[in-house]
């Protein structure tokens, strides 16, 4: 980098100075001023994306504020001058490349950045300058210039409003503040109306705007970032002046020290040469009351307004801790996405939308995921907002024009007409079919940012229907959508259907790379997909496709072998009234179980189960506690055993057919019955405390559906699993909680029925170590009710035998003895 020839440009821009009769700081602009911007905008173009050296020398002699700014603000009658100003700011505010060096300085000077914006006038002279297209784009005299020139102070919003990101090194509490004055700023100048009005245009102006909708798209997931949508759509019943003195009291006192700071920035710019040779450690206090560590010379460190503190590293990207700060701001953002929902988002969505169904070539995958975001944020917000209306009756919900929404497939109302675009059938296709092709990419790309987007988006859209149906009446014109919707949705019950993906997403989650928020919100989607099809199964039948298969023809010889016992056992028909499929025995001596030695049956462990859609499974040991992950897609999936069948195939073996069949919910909930279903269910559960209320209660409600319903309890019969349970208990025992109450009645009624069927079945204490298949739990179950039928029939013999009696007592005593030990 030419350090001299940069130096000669920053130098060549202007001066900065205090006018000694005003005393106002008033800027002189060099003779070569626009020259030197437009060299400097040259050495920013050539400047190294990975190291950004000419980034961070101009940000070290805070050109920002010493010469791009006041630029702006006092050149405002030389037009070009101000437009390459804003183009230097545009390539100085660009987004940090991820694998760049020096990350969290970086961060630092683009704090600094946007705290010069705000605290200046120049956001207003920059929107003064799109006076003329917008006039042009009313008039529909748009141009190809207007649209560059809207197109760069887009750009350049959208770099300032992306700077949320913070290091680990610095406090949170300050750049809040911040955040809030910026938003603030574009509030009072407008520019939250102007980006509105471009929206609506994303139609028209020739198509030129339409060639923006992702830097728009950008803009509204950086404008919704950190935000909650629930506090959002609740803003309207809290603005009450309760605490607003002394909310405004802290704002005004905040803004005075911010503006002392920046006086005493100022005046230190001309004592630059005084103690340079001074360095050292030194302490200071933040604007929260925090001690802070600066190392080196205190007149440079003094200079940089957001300063570090000490305790990590890294960048902290943890958005949904933010909150907002400033009720005004939450009113001013509610009444933004009000406004947003009642005019542009439909056609602004759509027009995204398409353009990923299409791959158009501008579309990358991180676009696609801010999509996500942004669709999942509004639909969270109309949910909310929704709900806290709470519409008694269906005069409520008026219906849209049918112009506005022609396609049947759209909602047309006040609760999802707002968000049609991003409630149809279409939507819901292009997100499972998205999370299923990034699924599947899973092993090369490693990108769970895209899994986590589209399962938050997806729960958000199926509560949304469900809410639909609980609001309005069912002759109403909505939940007749909904249910159509929702029967197109659930029909496909094969391994390529929703239910079975988002039910297989529970079963293989990675709790070593995935959030505990993505197991959560899989959790609540399969609880509320649940709730629909039984309310649609009250209904009428419900109708559904799925695969079926025959299994392999077995020789007479080897079925010949089977014993009695055994054969009827397999031969029992599953839920969808299908047969499992019977084992070879060669695998017996190696993955036989100690209850299955008890029982007395020569049963092996590879018995392959009748798998709906699948023509084979793997296996893969290696989870916590050797949990295999076993891939099961059937609903109705008769037997869960800890390996499934190879790849091996053979001409017996007929070919997977689609068939159309009556389901019951019943079919859906024995799907449940799996180690890695149950397992992953009770890892989120030791979260409890961290979890909210309704997602332990989802996780209750899926283990009561195992215990009591499918009545295979035993399964929860692990170790791992006890061992998490007794954690409960015993921090309830110490500090016991209303809110956990139903937690602690599960597992304890659980725990005592384990201990009473230990009584009588020792082996059960070795049974623990291992994880136990649906026959398994049959075995103990009936094992349990054998010894519980001959102890009733003992119990009505003559009371009056002493030998019976004491025969009983030394039979039962060895075992006793064991239960107590």
């Amino acid at each position: 980098m030419d350090m001299e020839g940069l130096s000669s440009i920053c130098a060549s821009l202007g001066i900065l100075e205090e006018d000694e009769t005003t005393k106002q700081m008033i800027y002189t602009k060099g003779e070569h001023c626009l020259d030197a911007l437009k060299d400097l905008l040259r050495f920013l173009r050539r400047d190294d994306p990975e190291t950004r050296e000419v980034f961070k020398q101009v940000c070290r002699w805070n050109i920002v504020s010493k010469d791009l700014i006041p630029i702006i603000e006092h050149c405002q009658h030389d037009r070009n001058l101000v437009l390459n100003a804003v183009k230097v700011l545009v390539f100085l505010s660009m987004p940090i490349e991820p694998s760049s060096s020096d990350i969290p300085q970086q961060i630092e000077y683009l704090w600094n950045m946007k705290f010069s914006l705000t605290s200046s006038d120049a956001v207003a002279v920059i929107v003064s300058l799109l006076e003329g297209p917008l006039e042009n784009l009313e008039c529909e005299l748009f141009t190809e210039d207007d649209w560059k020139l809207v197109q760069l102070v887009l750009t350049l919003f959208r770099n300032i409003l992306s700077i949320q990101d913070i290091s680990s090194l610095q406090k949170a509490g300050q750049f809040l503040s911040l955040r809030d004055r910026f938003l603030e700023l574009l509030f009072r100048e407008n520019v939250m109306d102007l980006i509105i009005v471009i929206t609506q245009q994303i139609g028209g102006s020739r198509g030129y705007l339409r060639q923006d909708n992702l830097l728009l798209l950008d803009i509204f997931h950086y404008i919704f970032m950190g935000q909650d949508p629930e506090l959002l759509a609740k803003a309207h019943l809290k603005r009450s002046e309760e605490g607003g003195d002394a909310k405004a009291c802290i704002d005004d006192l905040k803004s005075i020290m911010e503006e002392e700071a920046k006086k005493r920035r100022v005046s230190r710019l001309q004592h630059t040469n005084r103690h340079s040779q001074f360095s050292g450690t030194f302490t200071r206090f933040t604007v929260g009351g925090s001690t802070v560590v600066v190392k080196g010379n205190p007149n440079y460190a003094s200079q940089n307004t957001l300063l570090k503190s000490h305790g990590g590293h890294g960048i902290s990207t943890g958005h949904g801790d933010l909150p907002l700060m400033r009720k005004n701001i939450l009113a001013l953002l509610h009444d933004f996405v009000n406004q947003f929902l009642s005019g542009g988002y439909n056609v602004f969505m759509k027009s995204v939308r398409e353009d990923i169904e299409k791959e158009h070539h501008t579309v990358q995958k991180g676009d696609i995921i801010v999509f996500f975001k942004v669709a999942e944020f509004v639909t969270s917000f109309q949910y909310h907002k929704c709900l806290a209306s709470k519409p008694s009756d269906g005069t409520a919900a008026s219906e849209a024009s049918a112009d506005n929404c022609a396609d049947d497939s759209f909602f047309q109302g006040d609760v999802c007409g707002p968000i049609a675009a991003s409630m149809n059938e279409s939507m819901f296709q292009l997100v499972i079919s998205s999370w299923r092709n990034a699924f599947e990419g899973l092993k090369e790309t490693n990108d769970y940012k895209f899994l986590s987007a589209a399962s938050s988006l997806l729960k958000n859209m199926i509560r949304m229907c469900n809410l639909v149906l609980k609001l309005f009446p069912e002759d109403s014109k909505e939940p007749l959508t909904a249910r159509i919707l929702l029967y197109k949705l659930f029909y496909d019950q094969t391994d390529q259907g929703m239910t079975q993906f988002i039910l297989n997403q529970i079963k293989m989650f990675n709790s070593r790379k995935q959030p505990k928020s993505d197991l959560a919100d899989l959790v609540e989607m399969m609880h509320v997909i649940m709730q629909l099809m039984e309310n649609l199964q009250a209904r009428g039948l419900l109708r559904v496709s799925r695969k079926s298969r025959k299994g392999k023809k077995k020789a007479a010889s080897e079925t010949v072998t089977k014993s009695k016992q055994f054969e009827d056992h397999a031969a029992a028909p599953d839920v969808d009234g299908s047969s499992v499929s019977e084992r070879p025995a060669e695998y017996v001596g190696e993955q036989e179980s100690p209850m299955k030695v008890a029982s007395g049956l020569k049963e092996d462990t590879n018995t392959s189960p009748l798998v709906d859609g699948l023509g084979t499974s793997e296996t893969k040991m290696g989870s916590p506690g050797d949990v295999p992950q076993v891939d099961d897609n059937a609903p109705g999936h008769a037997d869960d055993n800890l390996c499934c069948c190879t790849d091996d195939s053979s001409d017996d073996e007929q070919a997977a057919a689609v068939n159309e069949v009556d389901f019951k919910v019943s079919s859906l909930i024995s799907a449940f019955a799996n180690c890695s279903f149950i397992q992953n269910l009770c890892w989120l559960l030791k979260f409890y405390r961290s979890n909210s209320s309704n997602t332990n209660q989802y996780i209750i409600g899926l283990l009561r559906k195992v215990t009591d319903d499918l009545e295979l309890a035993p399964m929860l019969y692990q170790l791992s699993l006890l061992v998490t349970f007794y954690d409960i208990l015993e921090e309830q025992k110490l500090s016991p909680s209303e809110d956990h109450a139903d937690i602690v009645v599960f597992i304890t009624s659980l725990v005592r029925k384990m201990l009473k069927k230990m009584k009588h079945q020792p082996l059960l204490f070795i049974e623990i170590l291992f994880w136990k298949t649906r026959r398994e739990c049959h075995y103990i179950n009936a094992e349990y009710l054998l010894h519980e039928l001959g102890h009733l029939k003992k119990g009505n013999r003559n009371q009056d035998s002493v030998p019976g009696n004491t025969e009983v007592e030394s039979s039962e005593a060895p075992m006793n003895g064991f239960a107590e030990a």
